[in-house]
């Protein structure tokens, strides 16, 4: 038996294996899957939301207002603004 064949025999071996345990254990196999597609989701949102957020600023277009100094946003000195992107 050729190294190919052995290898390929024994990944054929391994899934059938892994088959039977995820039958045997589908709603924890359900449950991994389903925290595993929101833990990918969350993920992809925060680099496409970081992305837009750089993509804006390059622009000039900034998002959202922080004041310079301790003071409320809504105080009368609203000059003194930075804007953060």
């Amino acid at each position: 038996m050729t190294g190919t064949m052995l290898t390929l025999t024994i990944l054929e071996f391994a899934a059938v294996v892994l088959i039977i345990v995820g039958l045997l254990n589908e709603k924890k196999l359900i449950a991994f899957e389903d925290r595993l597609g929101t833990a990918i989701g969350t993920a992809i949102g925060k680099i496409l939301r970081r992305h837009y957020i750089k993509k804006k600023a390059k622009q000039g277009n900034h998002l959202r207002a922080v004041p310079a100094r301790k003071e409320s946003v809504r105080s009368e000195r609203c000059s003194d603004i930075r804007y953060i992107a």
